[in-house]
């Protein structure tokens, strides 16, 4: 937010009101770091998904192109974040949503969370295998949290188990048949 208000020559305070008001109005979702660590320094600065990954193209200028992976990959995070806040607003369920960063940059996207208990780790991808690679974050989160279950999800995928425990899903399948079980 400090970098916003510097370049639009605004207090940061201003900024933080703007940003308060697109999430008061469902226009932006704000996901907390998460930063409750016996072991670990976790980046706790939040994350901003607005709404609709379409508005997000149009404000980058990508509608209508074939987007490159990285890209595609963040709009995929922005659809499934606001998909699981919706679900856990419509369901009235008792969790909400962080995401986990250690300072040395082992990331997982998402964490859902009942107070300061952990109900379970997300990681999406917009790939449409689940490659080794996605699972780091989600390996460097287990050293700490092992009884935590850990959810891999894609855009489509077959329900399976992953050596490591982690849990291949479609992201809908999830939004069904996990989320209200947590």
């Amino acid at each position: 937010m400090s970098r916003i208000a510097r370049e639009c020559a605004v207090s940061v305070k201003t900024v933080q009101q703007y940003y308060e008001i697109l999430e008061e109005t469902f226009l932006a979702l704000r996901v907390p770091g998460w930063n409750r660590s016996g072991r670990r320094r976790l980046v706790a600065h939040p994350r901003f998904y607005l709404f609709d990954p379409g508005v997000t193209n149009a404000l980058c200028h990508t509608l209508g192109e074939n987007l490159d992976p990285v890209t595609r990959g963040r709009r995929f995070e922005q659809f499934v974040a606001q998909r699981i806040s919706a679900e856990i607003h419509y369901a009235k369920l008792d969790a909400g949503i962080a995401y986990w960063r250690t300072n040395h940059g082992a990331e997982v996207d998402f964490l859902l969370h009942r107070g300061s208990r952990i109900l379970g780790a997300i990681e999406v991808r917009s790939g449409r295998h689940a490659a080794r690679d996605p699972l780091t974050g989600l390996r460097n989160f287990a050293e700490e949290h092992p009884q935590v279950p850990r959810f891999l999800l894609l855009p489509e995928a077959r329900p399976r188990l992953l050596d490591e425990g982690v849990r291949v899903l479609s992201w809908n399948d999830f939004l069904r048949d996990v989320l209200p079980g947590l």
